[in-house]
């Protein structure tokens, strides 16, 4: 690359180097095989080392360009006006709470009936019958956080759709977050649901029921879960402790009468800053006679049984102590 900051691509022909320069809104990402006469690349040079093949079918990229999935959800609608951003793909792109385990590298766009399926290796093409709730983020046409929901809803479990709605209802933090609204409020996402006639209505409707506003990660609300079904009592969530004297400190949920806090170290809980806040919060918290609970990963990995165990003893110390109190 020169100081043009263009990249230099090279033909093998007769040994000379051509240098062909990329028009804007391609230098920055891939471009596929139908761009080149717009581009005055021949599909020879494109053969060349200065040029890769995404695994998309056809689809290009300058050597020396970094490109996310961002660029190739452009690309694609670019050459395909028609289609939409859809399930996993609008997930990400909306920064959905979704399993990690589900695929990661997979490009999703839906078209609308009548139209056929887009084939092209490396994209998965869905067919639908509703082109309705649908948004312009960019250049890109997206299904809504809701849509996506309701999309994924015949793929993923009740819980993993409850995470989701508690996602969309949660009241996000401006100081953090820089939004003070949430995505949609639970009577806006009620009134979408009542309209859904989709597969997965009836999942859709259990999660609804089990949502609460609230939890701030998908591991926060699939630990609740698993506290009610475990037949602990529901916990209140999103503590706050200035009534009893140690505001600017909050625990992810707990109990209030119990004197009872629970908390869910992620990761960004990992580095010193946060490390420390948490130890000056669990101090305050014991010497104004609390009791924390905390757990991790390791926890959400086993399901949060073993977490849910430690959980009921201290309830059962709990309730003795108040008792003797009393």
């Amino acid at each position: 690359m020169d100081n043009s900051g263009l990249p230099q691509l090279v033909s093998k022909d007769r040994g000379v180097s051509q240098r062909l320069q990329l028009p804007a809104q391609l230098q920055a990402g891939p471009f596929f095989s139908t761009d080149l006469p717009e581009i005055g690349m021949s599909r020879r040079q494109v053969r060349s080392k200065s040029i890769k093949r995404a695994k998309m079918n056809g689809l290009y990229f300058a050597a020396e360009t970094k490109f996310d999935e961002m660029d190739v959800l452009r690309a694609v609608c670019r050459k395909y006006p028609r289609a939409w951003v859809s399930y996993y793909s609008a997930a990400r792109v909306h920064r959905l709470w979704i399993p990690r385990e589900l695929p990661q590298d997979q490009i999703h766009v839906s078209v609308e009936y009548p139209h056929s399926r887009i084939r092209r290796a490396g994209l998965v093409s869905h067919e639908s019958r509703n082109s309705r709730n649908l948004i312009d983020l960019g250049p890109l046409r997206i299904t809504s956080p809701a849509r996506t929901v309701m999309d994924l809803a015949c793929f993923l479990s009740t819980d993993d759709l409850t995470a989701l709605i508690d996602q969309l209802i949660r009241l996000p933090r401006l100081a953090f977050e820089g939004i003070e609204r949430p995505l949609m409020t639970l009577a806006e996402w009620n009134s979408e649901l009542d309209t859904f006639h989709g597969t997965g209505k009836k999942k859709l409707v259990v999660a609804t029921k089990q949502a609460r506003i609230g939890s701030d990660s998908r591991a926060e609300s699939l630990l609740r879960l698993e506290i009610i079904r475990s037949g602990l009592p529901e916990p209140e969530l999103q503590l706050t402790f200035g009534h009893i004297g140690i505001p600017g400190f909050s625990a992810d949920m707990g109990y209030k009468k119990l004197r009872i806090a629970v908390h869910y170290d992620g990761r960004d809980h990992r580095n010193a800053s946060q490390h420390h806040g948490d130890n000056s919060r669990d101090y305050y918290l014991e010497k104004a006679g609390w009791r924390n609970l905390r757990c991790s990963a390791v926890d959400f990995n086993e399901g949060f049984k073993t977490f849910c165990q430690r959980l009921r003893l201290v309830i059962e110390e709990r309730r003795t102590e108040l008792m003797v109190a009393a």
